[in-house]
């Protein structure tokens, strides 16, 4: 996000052009401060997604009506106009279960 990038001393653009290698000093600034209090997968998206929330509950509502729940309805699973952690993080979930499977 620009912001972020912003924060971080560089821009969006600037950080597209870096390769992933390129990038890993950035996420490492980003994830830092949440180290110690990330203790799930769930927390780590929190990370990502809203900081605030890591270490709440599974079924913290972390969106509900209003601006930031209309950019992340697609995350309502079951379209109750609430979502919470659990269902913000369901997708994370699948994938971490299919990269699972992968491993012998």
């Amino acid at each position: 996000m620009p912001s972020i990038c912003k924060a971080y001393g560089t821009t969006a653009d600037e950080m597209l052009k870096r390769s992933f290698i390129g990038q890993l000093p950035y996420v490492k600034k980003h994830f830092l401060p949440y180290y110690k209090r990330t203790k799930t997968l769930s927390d780590m998206y929190m990370a990502i997604l809203m900081p605030k929330y890591i270490g709440y509950a599974e079924d913290y509502v972390i969106f509900s009506e209003g601006a930031k729940y209309e950019q992340n309805k697609g995350l309502d699973q079951n379209k109750d106009h609430y979502i919470t952690k659990a269902e913000a993080c369901k997708y994370v979930f699948n994938r971490y279960a299919e990269g699972l499977k992968d491993v012998d």
